[in-house]
């Protein structure tokens, strides 16, 4: 085509357009057909319309000399499958892991627990408030060892102004500080939920709780009204000649959940032996295909309400009250990232089911790879495996990839009680104990045969409606006397029956280091002894070869 021939069908163009301008100020309707067809967006006839000709992109609806003034498109990068089934929930922005957990180090494995945290949720004061502060001096080291252990208290209270204890008001949760006039903070306010029964708002005081008690040890807030060494209710004894001054408190090691009708049915010594594994957590927890799952609509709405955003094999149940160790406790908290709204964090996704405070953790570990059903050789976080070889294993083709080994699961959580509970009366709440001592009497041997080391649920009174609290008539009210001598004697009846050596806080690898050192004395001493013994009948040989040679000698002269 010429230059001319160029000229006019651009002019032709120009003039169509135009007429489409003109057209468009008519409320959009087209009165002048044109050559007797239907005027598809300026494109001209049917020959146009059909992609032969006209001068619009038929595919987009543009012209053709439309220009992209944007940056051009870069090629997308090819990202590996997840077939862990967690893609959406690691979009959204939760930080969820890919592949196995690592194995706990040795470093780790070494290290014993030293500070304890308890994370109690009341309704207002703690019932039982006496026998936690004497359960706190029953640490008592074994001889000859250090006295180097710390327990801290975490509060939430549903109503903080019902709280009259002055100790256990210093420990509740308050407010983030806020600065008023002259750049100081204002008096701290007490951070409450509000929990109803079953409601979401329980887990979210217990994750508040967890995010407080991880923080002891571990910041530099001068102001003790909400400073998280607050929370510390027991220091090591230390002897005076003995004290450096250092008043370092330590990161905690495990934070256990408790409320406030649980009572301790084990010295705190003993409490510190039970949990001195550091990496392991105590999490009494059950997926939908054990065997002693409840079937019934109760189960099935707790299972089938949580979001679909998380798969059904990660979702798993326990009881409330469980133990946490550090490392699983900082992983938790650490899938809602810091810039996350509210309304975004993960909680959300268990709000429209009943009692989520028994769903929320152990479906976390299970998100975590912590948790895993592997029962009668099934696997059901065997493509988190898989994810781990694609992102170790560069392999060329996919037949190489799925003969790949799969590595072997790593359990870090012991799926037992740590707290007894009574469910025999088949409620939705467990037994009360309301006799006191002779309740307890009865509830620790059953606790202790469980391997428990916290029961409930023990109260002072059975609660009547409509009646209140100081007219109710006391029942259940334990003494501190009580409490230590019935806990003294059934550890006693316990040692006789399965008497153990004491434990002592001298390593493994002490042991072993000094039972081969003395080894290699005793053998070094052997050896002395062997060469004297050695030298000895040399000499003696030596002797008897002069005293022969000496008889010899007079028997020769004595023939002479």
């Amino acid at each position: 085509m010429d230059f001319r021939s160029q000229l006019s069908a651009f002019q032709n163009g120009r003039g169509s357009q135009s007429n489409q301008s003109n057209n468009s100020n008519n409320r959009g309707y087209n009165t002048t057909p044109q050559n007797n067809s239907h005027n598809y967006y300026g494109r001209g006839g049917s020959d146009q319309r059909h992609g032969r000709g006209g001068d619009v992109d038929r595919r987009r609806g543009r012209p053709n000399n439309w220009n992209h003034q944007g940056p051009p498109h870069s090629r997308r990068r090819y990202q590996s499958p997840d077939r862990d089934g967690l893609g959406d929930l690691r979009r959204f922005g939760f930080n969820i892991p890919k592949g196995n957990q690592p194995l706990p180090t040795q470093e780790e494995k070494k290290k014993k627990t030293k500070h304890i945290a308890l994370l109690a949720i009341t309704i207002g004061d703690l019932p039982y408030e006496h026998i936690w502060k004497d359960w706190l001096q029953t640490v008592s080291p074994a001889a000859g060892n250090k006295d180097d252990y710390f327990v801290s208290l975490v509060c939430h209270a549903k109503y903080p102004d019902q709280v009259k204890s002055e100790w256990l008001k210093q420990r509740l949760l308050v407010q983030k500080p806020r600065l008023g006039r002259g750049n100081s903070y204002l008096d701290p306010e007490f951070l409450t939920r509000k929990p109803e029964w079953g409601s979401v708002e329980i887990t979210r005081a217990m994750i508040d709780l967890l995010e407080d008690a991880a923080k002891i040890g571990n910041e530099d807030q001068k102001d003790m009204r909400f400073a998280a060494s607050r929370y510390l209710a027991r220091r090591p004894v230390v002897p005076i000649e003995e004290d450096t001054g250092d008043d370092t408190i330590p990161p905690v090691d495990q934070f256990l959940f408790i409320s406030e009708t649980c009572l301790p049915v084990c010295t705190a010594h003993e409490f510190f032996q039970k949990v001195k594994d550091t990496t392991v957590s105590w999490v009494n927890a059950r997926h939908r295909k054990d065997e002693g799952t409840p079937k019934n609509k109760y189960e099935d709405d707790q299972f089938a309400g949580i979001n679909r955003r998380i798969p059904g094999q990660y979702r798993w149940k326990a009881d409330q009250w469980v133990l946490l160790c550090r490392n699983h406790a900082t992983q938790v908290l650490a899938l809602d990232r810091p810039h996350m709204q509210v309304r975004h964090q993960l909680w959300h996704n268990f709000r429209n089911i009943n009692a989520s405070d028994e769903m929320y953790f152990p479906t976390t570990l299970s998100l975590l790879g912590l948790l895993r059903y592997t029962a009668d050789g099934e696997d059901t976080q065997r493509a988190r495996s898989m994810n781990q070889n694609d992102e170790t294993k560069s392999t060329s083709s996919s037949q190489s990839r799925v003969e790949a080994t799969v590595p072997e699961p790593v359990h870090l959580v012991l799926k037992k009680p740590i707290t007894y509970t009574d469910w025999s009366e088949g409620m939705r709440n467990p037994a009360c104990f309301t006799q006191g001592i002779r309740d307890f009497r009865r509830v620790i041997r059953l606790a202790r045969a469980q391997g428990c080391l916290v029961a409930r649920k023990f109260a002072p009174f059975v609660a009547v409606p409509g009646v209140a609290n100081e007219d109710q008539k006391i029942t259940g009210q334990i003494t501190v006397e009580e409490w230590r001598q019935e806990v003294e004697l059934v550890m006693k009846k316990d040692e006789e029956a399965n008497p153990q050596p004491i434990e002592s806080d001298v390593t493994n690898e002490e042991k072993v280091e000094a039972n081969s050192s003395l080894k290699a004395s005793e053998e070094a001493s052997e050896g002395e002894q062997h060469i004297d013994d050695a030298v000895g009948t040399d000499e003696g040989e030596q002797n008897e070869d002069e005293l022969n040679e000496d008889d010899d000698d007079q028997q020769e002269n004595e023939l002479e």
